[in-house]
């Protein structure tokens, strides 16, 4: 569920103070600087801060972009998750990205090669026939190694292709199972309209 990100302000900056100076970091940068969000008690217009919220009103991770109204189109993407490998966050995530494409005319945001969302980034612009465009080494982590700027773009009018992921129900129909990870997840009402966080495609609960 996403609520403004005020309500867990303290939460969130503390909960990405704890991957300064890693991986996750230079992902959501982009770069090697440590950042924590500008945090506003009354957001323009034009920006939006979500807190991602789990069973409990847990926090499980942190959403903000622009939107130009003018143009029609929405940009500037942050995405941070606390709870990796939970699915709610992705179902939040790209629920709230198919919202904006129905919405305005144009939807971009940017990502590191390496980031384990790519890979539901990808299949999510094939669904809605969107483009990657990859910008190559333009990134050097604190390794040495290159990292391409990958910029994904949806315009309204590209169509929608349906396609999903299959998870099989386990233990007579109280759990189902991520095909990619083995992983067991509780098949509750909540889980219905959810993302596959490792593949991005909506799940399907199968026999």
């Amino acid at each position: 569920m996403l609520v403004p990100a005020i309500l867990y302000k303290e939460e969130i900056i503390k909960g990405m103070q704890k991957y300064f100076y890693t991986d996750d970091m230079m992902f959501e940068t982009g770069c090697m600087d440590n950042w924590t969000p500008n945090i506003t008690e009354c957001p323009e217009g034009s920006q939006f801060q979500y807190a991602i919220v789990g069973n409990n009103e847990k926090l499980i991770g942190y959403l903000a972009y622009a939107v130009d109204w003018y143009a029609s189109k929405a940009y500037n993407f942050g995405l941070f998750s606390f709870d990796r490998g939970n699915p709610l966050v992705g179902k939040d995530v790209f629920n709230k990205l198919e919202e904006l494409i129905n919405t305005l005319h144009r939807v971009e945001w940017r990502a590191v090669d390496g980031n384990p969302a790519c890979r539901g980034y990808d299949r999510f612009i094939k669904r809605y026939n969107g483009n990657k465009h990859i910008l190559k080494d333009c990134i050097k982590d604190k390794n040495g190694n290159y990292h391409d700027d990958i910029i994904y773009e949806i315009v309204k009018g590209g169509g929608v292709i349906e396609d999903v992921c299959e998870w099989k129900s386990a233990h007579n129909g109280e759990f189902i199972k991520n095909p990619h990870t083995n992983r067991l997840c509780s098949n509750e009402p909540s889980m219905k309209n959810v993302y596959c966080n490792t593949c991005g495609k909506k799940i399907k609960a199968v026999e």
